[in-house]
């Protein structure tokens, strides 16, 4: 016997365009965009910046240094993803992500004055406690679009921050080398 899916259960979205969510997914892309250039974008300069830090030993642990500043932003997000998931789900999707995107921000203008090896881990640590959009980015995704057109918004959260991810490194190491070049005639560009 074959069993069939109910249909009247599915919510049906008329062709109009104008049901479609697309400000809406448009918006959650930029922030998912936005936060992953923003995270990926310490990693060219991190290894210079680590070993510019007094008390640290440039050589051998500087390895160790740049994982430790690097995992920090991971842990701290683990630790509170469930936090801001539950925040979202009693004051809203829209006031939570406002709230982190402008607590990650704070925290990006608040790394670039660290001085000392321990202010960056401290610093990434708590720009990952009060960064919970990952999370409630991929909820909203959800919720706004409907289970019939779900496979056409889907590939644009994860779309937007791999692209943000990765382009971040290259367009800092771009504008690093360009500066580096115009300090330094002999160093040719290679972007």
């Amino acid at each position: 016997q074959r069993h069939s899916f109910p249909t009247d259960a599915l919510p049906i979205y008329p062709s109009d365009e104008s049901t479609f969510p697309r400000r809406q997914l448009a918006i959650l892309a930029v922030v998912a965009l936005a936060e992953q250039t923003a995270l990926n974008s310490i990693s060219p300069y991190l290894p210079q910046m680590a070993s510019s830090f007094p008390a640290t030993d440039p050589s051998p642990k500087l390895g160790l240094y740049v994982g430790a500043i690097g995992s920090a932003f991971a842990a701290g997000q683990f630790m509170t993803n469930y936090f801001w998931g539950l925040l979202s789900d009693r004051i809203g999707r829209k006031p939570v992500i406002l709230l982190c995107t402008l607590l990650t921000a704070a925290g990006f203008v608040a790394f670039g004055f660290c001085t000392r090896l321990w202010q960056a881990i401290i610093v990434q640590a708590a720009m990952g406690l009060v960064n919970g959009n990952q999370g409630v980015v991929s909820t909203c995704l959800g919720e706004i679009t409907a289970a019939r057109i779900k496979a056409v918004p889907s590939p644009g959260y994860p779309s937007s921050t791999v692209w943000g991810g990765s382009r971040a490194p290259c367009w800092v190491a771009y504008w690093q080398d360009r500066k580096s070049t115009r300090l330094n005639s002999s160093h040719p560009g290679y972007l």
